[in-house]
């Protein structure tokens, strides 16, 4: 546990210097490999459209938008109604809504996108924000993790959004 509180005092000293998206870029993507994930994604959506600092390939970025994922996302599409983490996996197709939703979740696997959670941070004049961290493989000392360390990874998606917002 040692580990990980150093890993969020890390995430919380460098962003306080950040000041370009390169720079919130790198601050996120050591976060999330301290803490055992691969990637990292903070989407935020203002009137002028979305928002997306990532470490996920550009391959499959481009893939996501050109296709009209976040449209559909089920992640992005419901963040004032359910709970602020969510948990999620490639196993969400077969509960998916739509063949589109589907693609999207069989998509993800195609890129090695498998499982990760998102913490859904509502935002000033019903726009919304979302801070992802994802894995390629499974395992169950992560799922485990995940389980016990909700409310510092929702502090880890909520202190970013705070900062790069600002």
């Amino acid at each position: 546990m040692k580990d990980v509180k150093r890993a969020c005092d890390e995430f919380v000293d460098c962003l306080h210097t950040a000041q370009t998206e390169d720079d919130f870029r790198r601050v996120a993507e050591r976060a999330a490999h301290a803490l055992g994930f691969r990637w990292f994604a903070y989407f935020g959506q203002r009137a002028n459209g979305p928002n997306l600092i990532s470490s996920y390939p550009k391959s499959w970025t481009s893939h996501y938008f050109r296709e009209g994922y976040h449209n559909i996302d089920p992640v992005l599409q419901e963040p004032r109604n359910t709970s602020r983490v969510f948990l999620w996996d490639g196993r969400e197709a077969r509960s998916a809504r739509s063949p589109k939703e589907r693609r999207l979740f069989d998509d993800a696997l195609s890129f090695k996108i498998r499982t990760g959670l998102t913490v859904r941070i509502p935002s000033s004049q019903n726009q919304f924000a979302a801070f992802t961290l994802a894995v390629d493989e499974r395992s169950l000392g992560l799922d485990r993790f995940i389980e016990a360390s909700q409310e510092m990874l929702e502090m880890v998606g909520l202190t970013y959004h705070a900062h790069v917002s600002a």
